[in-house]
């Protein structure tokens, strides 16, 4: 049986080029942890957000999504959301989250970072 040359894809950003020689996916393949296509965003939120079930909101939220990460109370009051996924889930589990929580939402704080494929879910952290 014959194979076909492994495929190579380049990856540009800016001045920066990436290129593999890994095997392309298969259709049915589960996916693939891919730093290049995801990323890791901190949100801090801050206002009434404590004692609201905004954690468990955001978990619910968040599993319908492809994300993964942690979200927790933190002792200054506010509620820090961790999370790693492609940009398009991430805006979408957080405009959720605004949608159905806004009303106790004062500020949000975001940064992004690149993802470092830590977690394995999304889950409230004690």
């Amino acid at each position: 049986m014959k194979h076909d040359p492994v495929p190579s894809w380049e990856y540009r950003s800016g001045d920066n080029v990436v290129t593999t020689d890994s095997p392309a996916i298969e259709a049915d393949a589960p996916p693939r942890y891919d730093p290049l296509r995801v990323q890791r965003r901190t949100y801090l939120f801050t206002g009434h957000v404590q004692g609201v079930g905004f954690r468990y909101t955001a978990q619910e939220i968040a599993s319908r999504h492809a994300v993964t990460g942690f979200v927790r109370n933190l002792p200054d009051r506010r509620v820090e959301l961790v999370m790693e996924g492609a940009e398009g889930e991430m805006d979408a589990v957080v405009e959720a989250l605004q949608q159905q929580m806004g009303q106790f939402i004062r500020k949000i704080d975001q940064t992004t970072g690149p993802a470092t494929g830590e977690f394995n879910d999304f889950h409230v952290r004690h």
